[in-house]
């Protein structure tokens, strides 16, 4: 059977985007622990409990009662962040070829790839502050090859940058962001052409086209035209600041003044290799709070560091959680609570949260393919012989509780 556009819709539709969903729990873990809730625009209005009723106390008899008042709540808002990611098949390709799933070979190989980049990108926002940095200059750089560092010292702030480890850049489409204002592109749109993980604390790249100048340390790399318009995820959620002017306070709401919105935040004296006792001082802190945590969660290294020190102890170790049917990750048991890894999570931290407090809003359920007149596939893109086709979803993450939520910051990155 000759191949069409109708072909290709349905390898798109039947066969490919339920394969992209079922690498959901492998690479966006957090997913399967907080809640998905469909919204019907494009803000979200999730008013938030700032003070309990204080319409309480003991009285004499025949006493006049307490006066009633209500719970006073914040009302933040949550604008949508909007994912994409493109797939492409040129027309020879899909000329050289028949039937409906061979003749797909091309296309189910590339699509695949890109729904792993794609939700590694939403993983890797999961942790993320808004801003999009995925890697920052420890110091001036003005060459081609430039060296990030990823060296805790970066992460010790309350309000860091890049506050995420990226996974392979390779041919990446990337600005470099001046620090001193978060809008001047001293590099616009170029593509990375090598890169290179050298273990956990530095990478190295190489970009198309001239040298970058007048860098400085701090100076950070996003993905093109991608500056403060992913959604916030932990980094910026469990805070005790406000962010950059480029992202905006959390859901409009100024941390200034407001308890309920400020996170329980320990960063320990210099820097550390992670142990039981940096988690139990966020735990002591939640608990005052009246939120006991239920998890946590941190990179490789520092759960390892964990693991070292929990063993040393002789104690328990290793706990095996079923987070859905089918899908289990080992963790550490430590403080009363399983302490999970990711790739992704921000260097030298710890996340102590409690997940009901969270939900991912979107506008349709999950991920899904953009629609043209004729089906997902978009033929000709720019005047090309080829057909392109976009995977969408359109996405934010809410926490109702920042003060429920914890840190621990500023750990040894080295594993």
């Amino acid at each position: 059977m000759p191949v069409n556009l109708t072909n290709f819709d349905a390898v798109l539709k039947d066969d490919m985007l339920p394969g992209i969903k079922q690498l959901v729990p492998d690479l966006v873990p957090l997913l399967s622990r907080v809640k998905t809730r469909k919204t019907g625009g494009r803000r979200i209005e999730n008013p938030a409990l700032d003070n309990f009723s204080q319409a309480v106390g003991a009285r004499g008899e025949s006493a006049v009662l307490p006066t009633a008042v209500n719970d006073s709540y914040l009302q933040p808002v949550h604008n949508l962040a909007y994912q994409y990611g493109k797939v492409l098949v040129t027309g020879p390709a899909a000329r050289a070829s028949t039937g409906k799933l061979a003749s797909a070979a091309a296309l189910i190989q590339a699509t695949k790839n890109m729904g792993k980049s794609f939700l590694r990108e939403i993983n890797r926002q999961m942790y993320g502050d808004g801003l999009g940095a995925i890697a920052i200059m420890p110091a001036a750089d003005d060459q081609t090859t430039i060296t990030f560092s990823l060296a805790s010292a970066q992460y010790a702030t309350a309000s860091g940058r890049g506050d995420v480890r990226a996974f392979n850049l390779n041919g990446a489409r990337i600005d470099l962001i001046d620090a001193t204002d978060d809008s001047t592109k001293l590099l616009d749109s170029r593509t990375v052409s090598a890169f290179t993980n050298a273990g956990s604390n530095t990478v190295t790249l190489t970009v198309s086209g001239a040298a970058p100048a007048l860098t400085a340390a701090g100076d950070y790399l996003v993905r093109e035209d991608a500056l403060g318009s992913e959604f916030t995820g932990f980094a910026g959620i469990i805070n005790t600041e406000n962010p950059v002017a480029a992202v905006g306070n959390y859901g409009g709401i100024t941390r200034v003044g407001n308890s309920s919105w400020q996170s329980q935040i320990v960063i320990p004296a210099s820097t550390p290799t992670l142990a039981e006792s940096h988690i139990d001082s966020v735990v002591d802190l939640l608990m005052i709070e009246g939120a006991p945590p239920k998890e946590a969660w941190t990179t490789v290294e520092n759960q390892r560091q964990l693991a070292a020190s929990v063993a040393s102890l002789r104690r328990y170790v290793n706990a095996e959680d079923k987070i859905d049917p089918g899908f289990s990750r080992r963790g550490v048991y430590s403080s009363g609570m399983t302490v999970y890894a990711d790739g992704q999570c921000t260097p030298g931290s710890v996340y102590i949260i409690t997940p009901d407090d969270f939900a991912l809003f979107e506008s349709q359920p999950g991920m899904h393919w953009r629609e043209g007149i004729k089906g997902s596939f978009i033929p000709d893109p720019a005047g090309t012989d080829a057909w392109e086709a976009t995977l969408i979803w359109d996405c934010v993450l809410v926490c109702s509780a920042p003060n429920h939520q914890g840190r621990v910051k500023g750990l040894s990155v080295t594993g």
